[in-house]
């Protein structure tokens, strides 16, 4: 087994993260002591995910609460995580809490598949058309150019372009190549980083609206599903609001949710046009601006966290179906623009200056 005291492992991956979770949500339900069924549980992990079991047991061992041993260990949680237990150790269902964030963690990581297996043909065809690209600058622009001049025509700006491409030195032409593997690398290192549960993605989400919808709803469903449990086990609304949105790890939802939450404690009401800007989605919104009546409450809360749940999960069957399509077309329409202006442009207007030259 891995000492705690020996160097801190790095910050764990989804799956990983999801596979602790499935572990400490079932120790909870079973009624083990979490200190000694992780000490257990680390050896029989591999790697590192046994050094993290193994650093968060001797932390709770010595005394930590388990939101404080996690909050106490960045290099191995994002700071999410130790949000939802928290949340979670309140509303006294710490079980439910870490199988809500598990499942987003699942869901992110369905969607780095997605989004590999949907650029896997695109980046090959890429790489086979550049190596045509190549052999035409080299090879193919020379040869047409000599027959231009031959004919004393004016060559295609197509042609000149592949000419000028000539000038650069094989070395430049492998700049491309090593900057898409030092890109594609580092966005297959970080997407599959745990701190895509927190705040805002950038980079690994592709920039893709889709991506970032099945994001948001899933951040959302966690965070209203523990409000539920909360306002279920009596919390007071306002630190319920606090404690729930810490769970979604955006910083601008934090400073909303925390002025939300000054204003409910001073009696004052919800200003529904803020919310709106604030970026807080339609049924949390409404649930909020309807929160006197704490029955109705938790049932429209309920409500829209099953309703975020399953539009992440539309959402990710989308893709499924979609990206692989969506790909494949903007990559065959790149093509067909780079076999006309490149190929068929120069070609045809070759034929052109040789019938005329021909008739004269």
């Amino acid at each position: 087994m891995a000492s705690a005291a020996g160097q801190p492992p790095k910050t764990l991956t989804l799956e990983e993260l999801s596979a602790l979770g499935d572990e400490m949500a079932a120790l909870v339900r079973a009624g083990v002591p979490l200190e000694a069924g992780l000490a257990q549980l680390a050896g029989d992990l591999p790697g590192r995910l046994a050094r993290s079991v193994d650093t968060l047991s001797a932390r709770l061992a010595s005394g930590q609460s388990l939101a404080d041993a996690i909050g106490d260990s960045p290099e191995l949680f994002p700071p999410v995580y130790a949000a939802v237990v928290e949340a979670g150790a309140r509303s006294g269902r710490l079980a439910a809490a870490l199988e809500a964030l598990t499942a987003t963690a699942r869901r992110v990581t369905e969607l780095r598949e997605i989004a590999i297996a949907s650029l896997i043909y695109p980046l090959l065809t890429f790489l086979v058309g550049y190596v045509v690209l190549a052999l035409y600058v080299w090879q193919v622009a020379p040869q047409y150019l000599r027959m231009f001049i031959d004919l004393h025509a004016t060559p295609p700006w197509g042609v000149n372009a592949l000419i000028w491409l000539g000038t650069f030195s094989a070395g430049w032409w492998l700049v491309p190549i090593v900057l898409l593997l030092v890109v594609g690398s580092w966005w297959w290192f970080y997407s599959a980083r745990s701190a895509m549960l927190s705040g805002r993605s950038g980079w690994a989400t592709l920039w893709l609206p889709p991506i970032r919808r099945v994001l948001e709803s899933s951040r959302w469903a966690t965070i209203v599903d523990l409000l539920a449990m909360l306002v279920e086990h009596g919390v007071p609304l306002p630190q319920a609001v606090r404690l729930a949105v810490d769970a979604g790890g955006d910083a601008r939802l934090r400073q909303s949710a925390q002025a939300v939450a000054v204003r409910m404690e001073q009696g004052g009401a919800l200003d529904a046009k803020e919310l709106t800007l604030e970026g807080w989605p339609p049924l949390l919104r409404w649930s909020l601006l309807s929160a006197s009546r704490r029955s109705g409450l938790l049932a429209s809360l309920r409500f829209a966290a099953d309703h975020y749940r399953r539009q992440a999960q539309d959402n990710v069957q989308w893709l499924r179906t979609c990206l692989p399509v969506a790909a494949a077309l903007v990559l065959g329409g790149a093509v067909i623009v780079f076999v006309i202006v490149v190929v068929l442009g120069p070609w045809l207007k070759l034929l052109t200056e040789l019938v005329h030259a021909t008739v004269v």
